[in-house]
């Protein structure tokens, strides 16, 4: 941890725990899964695909953004409970 300027914090580094077994199976998982091309194609010259691995509805192809839902897991559980923390970590 390194303090900045008026003792606030710069930055963590933080240790994430997780199974890597999971994530790997997961990610095989997600794999085969149809990814959609993402909405905001103005920012980019193609080829941007995603899914998601929380939303809304819970379903890896709900890629919308969405401020005032609840965020459910999609089908890869562990990488959907990585998400979950990290941002979690992020808000302190």
């Amino acid at each position: 941890m390194a303090a900045g300027v008026n003792g606030i914090t710069r930055w963590l580094r933080l240790a994430p725990v997780f199974d890597l077994a999971r994530l790997r199976a997961d990610l095989d998982t997600a794999l085969a899964w149809h990814w959609r091309a993402h909405y905001n194609d103005g920012a980019h010259r193609g080829g941007w695909t995603s899914i998601a691995l929380r939303s809304a509805s819970g379903a890896a192809a709900d890629i919308d953004a969405r401020d005032d839902a609840a965020l459910r897991a999609s089908p890869a559980p562990a990488a959907a409970a990585l998400a979950e923390r990290l941002e979690l970590l992020l808000k302190g």
